[in-house]
């Protein structure tokens, strides 16, 4: 079964929105010291934000149906020129793939095309977090290629 990757527009918002509440119960049920509870009314509004940010692209992916069944929202960042190799990088904010679609490649392909968008761009890195939960895409990331570049901590006071 194949997938169509495209940019988003304001009028999949409603749908992303849906599948990102998917990613944040998931997040909430894992973590409730660290996520909220959030409505999708915020989830739309996120969206709609990265959609007007010039610096940032939402990337969806549609079922034969044209129902989006995953979404990954990639941002362009830039840092010290005199420290880094690769002062230019992209950063994958949020990935996620609706649970009944899941393992069927569609991850994957949403990365593949945040990377081809990047290299369009000249941009020779991408970063991404992943919670320490969440093996299935700690799993996938170490699959593509990614590495731990650094451990964040945390403790609550």
């Amino acid at each position: 079964m194949g997938y169509e990757i495209s940019l988003a527009k304001y009028e999949d918002v409603e749908e992303i929105a849906n599948l990102a509440r998917q990613s944040g119960e998931l997040h909430q049920e894992k973590e409730p010291t660290y996520f909220r509870k959030c409505a999708l009314s915020n989830n739309a509004e996120y969206i709609k934000n990265v959609i007007d940010d010039e610096y940032a692209e939402v990337f969806k992916a549609c079922d034969e149906n044209k129902r989006i069944v995953g979404y990954l929202t990639l941002y362009l960042h830039d840092c010290s020129k005199e420290f880094f190799v690769y002062p230019d990088f992209g950063y994958i904010g949020d990935l996620c793939v609706d649970e009944n679609y899941r393992r069927q490649g569609i991850a994957q392909a949403l990365i593949a095309e945040a990377e081809k968008y990047l290299i369009s761009k000249n941009i020779k890195s991408i970063e991404l977090d992943v919670f320490t939960f969440n093996n299935e895409a700690n799993n996938l990331y170490e699959k593509l290629g990614y590495r731990n570049l650094k451990y964040r901590k945390r403790k609550l006071l």
